[in-house]
């Protein structure tokens, strides 16, 4: 029995090919990329409605608010009500 025999691919899990050699292995430029994957799951949650202004800042970031919609109140921002109107669910 060859070393080739007993080869088990530790990326694919891929079994021993026909003439003893081992399963080619991808390098990682050339990996396929899984496009389908579910994301729905880590998407970020809305904050309470009475959360913190900080919170709501967080969360209508993430959902594309301007930088001067994040700034305070004081200079120009959205309230944390006018966030949460806006980006609320």
């Amino acid at each position: 029995m060859t070393a080739h025999e007993n080869y088990v691919d530790p990326n694919s899990g891929a079994a021993p090919q026909p003439g003893g050699m081992a399963a080619p292995s991808l390098d990682q430029d050339s990996a396929p990329t899984d496009v389908g994957a579910d994301v729905a799951s880590l998407a970020y949650q809305a904050p309470a409605g009475n959360a913190k202004r900080e919170e709501w800042v967080e969360y209508a970031r993430a959902a594309g608010a301007s930088d001067d919609e994040l700034t305070s109140p004081e200079e120009g921002g959205l309230s944390r009500d006018e966030l949460r109107d806006k980006y609320g669910v």
